[in-house]
This record gives C-alpha cells, sequence and structure tokens, in this order.
C-alpha cells in the first residue's frame, strides 16, 4: 500500500506531463492549421 504522500506526488507529475503534452499538441494543431488553410486556397 502506498503512502498518501506518495500517490499525491505521482498523480501530480502526470498532471503536468498531461499538460505539457497537451499543449504541445494545441501548439502543433495552431501551427499546421493556418498552412492547411493556405494549401486549400
Amino acid at each position: 500500500m502506498k503512502s498518501n504522500y506518495s500517490m499525491k506526488l505521482e498523480w501530480t507529475i502526470v498532471n503536468k506531463v498531461d499538460t505539457i503534452y497537451k499543449e504541445k499538441c494545441r501548439v502543433q494543431l495552431l501551427s499546421a492549421v493556418p498552412s492547411t488553410i493556405l494549401l486549400f486556397h
């Protein structure tokens, strides 16, 4: 059984990684969208 503290710590790390990952995806999407729009015009 893990202690409450280490569970909390792991959850925080997972959340941080998740946030960074989503932000990266969002940035890639935002930079991909303009070029896609330009291609189809």
